[in-house]
């Protein structure tokens, strides 16, 4: 199998892109939100992808996580 090939055409496959709307409940967005990292995490040039976090999670972690988003590389092909 093609490394290449077969990545190419993933990228053509349907993907949920959607992001929660407002309002954004403080008590659950780490919940919806790790789901979006975390179906995106799929497409990173990068691995493994830092894990989200809840609200329980040390600064460092969040800093971690929020550094790795801020730098995405994807492999995904947008055509």
């Amino acid at each position: 199998m093609d490394d290449k090939k077969k990545k190419k055409y993933d990228s053509t496959l349907d993907f949920n892109d959607e992001i929660p709307t407002e309002p954004i409940n403080k008590d659950t967005f780490f919940e919806e939100f790790s789901e979006v990292f975390f179906r995106n995490s799929l497409w990173s040039t990068k691995q493994p992808v830092p894990v989200f976090g809840d609200k329980n999670s040390s600064y460092a972690l969040a800093e971690k996580c929020y550094n790795f988003w801020r730098r995405f590389d994807s492999w995904r092909d947008f055509p």
